[in-house]
């Protein structure tokens, strides 16, 4: 019964972080921004 136990609350902290990482509302300023690019001639 105890291992069950256990492995119910592996899979539901799993499933919360795959939750928490998949959420819309992050910071925009923390994502890592692309420098314009001018072609060249």
């Amino acid at each position: 019964m105890k291992i069950r136990t256990l492995i119910l609350a592996a899979a539901l902290l799993l499933s919360g972080a795959g939750f928490a990482g998949c959420s819309d509302s992050d910071d925009p300023s923390m994502a890592a921004e692309t420098p314009p690019v001018t072609p060249s001639r």
